[in-house]
């Protein structure tokens, strides 16, 4: 019984590190990116979070629904604003990528989102993927 506590514990992530990290692993290194937790009424209705973009300064802020907003135990919900934090770097590198092409397909971010969390091991972020 202490094992599986233990495993759904998902301390905090420091989401600046994690900013970083995939400002490095999508090769973003250039670009200023901000992240906050924001409340569920400052997000479209149904959104977990979303980016503002800035070409020309190479500026994007990304707000992600803090956790007491959650319907969800505090350990999915923070797994949940990883998966979000990664799903909206992503968009960033299409858009970045785009050369005037559509860079906000849901449906394609969502699965080179997944594509990407599988091929790096990013256990916590997948962990909000699977169903309880």
């Amino acid at each position: 019984m202490l094992v599986a506590s233990l495993f759904h514990y998902t301390p905090a992530r420091n989401l600046h590190d994690n900013v970083h990290y995939w400002q490095r692993m999508l090769n973003l290194q250039s670009w200023q990116v901000s992240v906050e937790r924001v409340r569920a009424m400052e997000l479209d209705r149904e959104t977990l979070g979303d980016i503002d973009v800035c070409v020309e300064r190479k500026t994007a802020r990304i707000r992600l629904l803090r956790e007491q907003d959650y319907d969800l135990p505090l350990w999915r919900a923070r797994a949940d604003q990883m998966l979000t934090l990664a799903h909206e770097m992503v968009h960033l590198k299409r858009l970045v990528a785009a050369r005037g092409e559509r860079w906000d397909d849901e449906r394609t971010t969502n699965d080179e989102t997944l594509t990407l969390l599988r091929r790096l091991h990013r256990w916590p972020e997948l962990m909000a993927v699977e169903k309880p």
